[in-house]
């Protein structure tokens, strides 16, 4: 392999970019000055508050499922969280299309209905809508 310094000179050879060409004739210093005027002066904005991670013990990712197969896999899932008595778990499904059938519609079907024996509660993770947290 050669040596990064001398594969920098050879690219730098074969590849000359000149000033004069790359501002169009222009004195490269005119043209700074001139980008600089026109730049809009963007307001200040306050950081964004920092979300919250809620902490689960365990999560399941369905993406790629199907929904017969990821309704099965989440049954199985909650089983196991009840067996191991975990306090919350995550269930990933996805955003999915909002018109049709998705997973993520019927998961959220799932546990309004079926599922409502199996969980103490749920709720949409405010800054991931594609997740579920659990209480089984």
């Amino acid at each position: 392999m050669k040596d990064p310094l001398q594969f920098q000179i050879d690219w730098v050879k074969r590849h000359p970019v000149s000033l004069m060409a790359k501002y169009d004739g222009k004195d490269p210093a005119l043209f700074e000055k001139k980008k600089a005027r026109h730049r809009k002066k963007v307001p200040k904005v306050s950081p964004p508050k920092k979300v919250r991670e809620i902490s689960v013990d365990e999560e399941i990712d369905l993406h790629g499922l199907t929904i017969d197969q990821g309704i099965v896999e989440l049954e199985l899932f909650l089983d196991m969280a009840r067996e191991y008595k975990l306090t919350s778990v995550r269930v990933i499904h996805g955003l999915g299309p909002d018109k049709g059938d998705s997973l993520r519609k019927e998961v959220h079907r799932y546990f309004k209905t079926r599922g409502k024996k199996k969980i103490s509660g749920f709720f949409v993770e405010p800054h991931n809508q594609g997740a579920v947290i659990v209480y089984p």
